[in-house]
């Protein structure tokens, strides 16, 4: 917060992955289940970030779930679209999980087949992916780079009508601000996001970027008071749908605005 505080176009062909409301409450278990989950998918062990690679490109699987599976037991083929999009959300999840390397690997796989078949939209998701790992190891280059990649994938995307890719993009460009330091841009940003967010009904994606938002007006020049308001509402709404590390977040960010306030009982 400041110093002067007081004290939708078409929905994507791509086949829709699941949602908050079925997954575990905790981030860790979250972001674990996808990856135990995409491992099992894509032909591997349950667990283990090095097995998830192998996985990915063994193509073993002995008895695949149904969203994977060519409908008679067998396994899909390497390069069909459903199993590509399968492997972007693998890399998404073992990133957020700090196993930047291995998402590295399988989001820069899925780049090379998107580019020899001449995916657009696949390419700009495997790209947005592994910029958003490659910033979290200092390996993406400027951040200027970052954001063109980010701009490039909006403009691509507004073209296909993905609300989807939109909020992946829109939430890169809001990253690449908040590692700039600039929180307001980033709180515009990551509103853009949110409005593609909500229209694809992903909850997930929507608390995360909530949180991005959150924690954009508490560390930008948004008076103590609007950041109280806009999170207490959070709160209410992670706890009614339980999600649980929104919920911490806005707890967090809470209690800094009260210690602000000069209110510290409140803030401890």
């Amino acid at each position: 917060g400041s110093s002067a505080r007081p004290g939708t176009g078409q929905r994507s062909t791509r086949r829709s992955l699941p949602t908050t409301s079925r997954w575990p409450i905790t981030t860790g278990m979250r972001w674990g289940w996808w990856t135990s989950t995409a491992a099992a998918s894509l032909g591997g062990p349950p667990s283990g970030s090095s097995g998830l690679v192998s996985a990915h490109s063994s193509g073993a699987i002995s008895q695949p779930p149904p969203s994977c599976s060519d409908g008679q037991g067998g396994l899909l083929p390497e390069d069909d679209p459903a199993r590509l999009d399968l492997s972007v959300k693998l890399g998404e999840a073992l990133a957020k999980l700090g196993s930047f390397r291995e998402a590295e690997t399988i989001l820069g796989d899925v780049l090379a087949r998107a580019v020899a078949t001449g995916d657009e939209g696949l390419e700009a998701y495997a790209r947005i992916e592994r910029t958003f790992a490659r910033i979290s190891t200092g390996t993406a280059g400027s951040m200027l780079d970052a954001l063109n990649e980010g701009q490039r994938a909006i403009a691509l995307f507004e073209k296909l009508g993905d609300e989807q890719g939109l909020t992946r993009a829109w939430n890169l460009v809001a990253d690449v601000y908040g590692n700039e330091g600039r929180e307001l841009a980033r709180q515009q940003a990551f509103e853009r996001s949110l409005e593609y967010t909500r229209s694809t009904g992903d909850e997930r994606e929507e608390a995360w970027v909530s949180w991005g938002i959150l924690a954009a007006m508490a560390h930008g020049p948004t008076p103590v008071e609007e950041v109280v308001r806009y999170g207490e509402a959070q709160l209410q709404w992670a706890s009614a749908r339980g999600h649980r590390w929104l919920e911490t977040g806005a707890l967090m960010h809470l209690s800094q605005m009260q210690a602000m306030r000069g209110r510290f009982d409140e803030a401890r």
